[in-house]
């Protein structure tokens, strides 16, 4: 590493040697031996994380990309809010899924038996 003129802190140089500069934003986060993660605000904030959300995280090459899954919340939401109207129970909806499984598992086994 070259010498500078100047004293630069370690997030400064860490900034500086970012292969994306000036592209990206990146922030510094350490990983806990559980491997956990926190995001920064500013990056919560900006993909709208707020409470019990789930989070996608792709790997690039040596990268990680990271996008919250809204489509899917928004769904399932709507999903809910019309099961709610049809006064379908928990109990019934979960029989249903019973049934819907053990019938696809019984296809499965039955076509790949051939």
């Amino acid at each position: 590493m070259a010498l500078r003129p100047y004293s630069v802190s370690l997030e400064e140089e860490l900034y500086l040697r970012n292969p994306y500069f000036p592209h990206v934003e990146s922030y510094i986060s350490k990983v806990t031996t559980a491997g956990q993660l926190t995001l920064p605000k500013k990056i919560r904030k900006a993909l709208g994380l707020g409470g019990p959300d789930y989070v996608e995280v792709a790997l690039v090459g040596r990268t990680a990309v990271i996008r919250r899954l809204r489509e899917d919340d928004e769904f399932l939401e709507a999903i809910s809010k019309k099961v709610k109207k049809t006064g379908l129970t928990r109990a019934r909806m979960q029989e249903l899924l019973d049934e819907v499984k053990k019938d696809a598992w019984k296809k499965r086994y039955r076509e790949a038996v051939r």
